[in-house]
């Protein structure tokens, strides 16, 4: 947790092995957003504030391809 991160703000993890080493900088796993090269960094991206307008795809009517006769060849 980082307080007061704004949006869009790049960021890294700084990792230091068990002897005190430190590792090469990591991005987020879960990160939703990362800035191209040369660095790779995860990119803040808060998901609340997008809205999704799939609800034409979401809400279309399904049927159901297995019920139907198959043709093989």
């Amino acid at each position: 947790f980082v307080p007061d991160v704004n949006q869009g703000v790049p960021n890294k993890y700084e990792i230091r092995a068990n002897n005190g080493e430190l590792l090469p900088h990591r991005t987020d796993p879960y990160a939703q957003r990362n800035e191209q090269y040369p660095s790779f960094a995860s990119v803040t991206c808060f998901a609340h504030k997008h809205q999704s307008q799939d609800s034409a795809w979401t809400t279309r009517p399904v049927e159901d391809i297995y019920e139907k006769p198959k043709s093989i060849y």
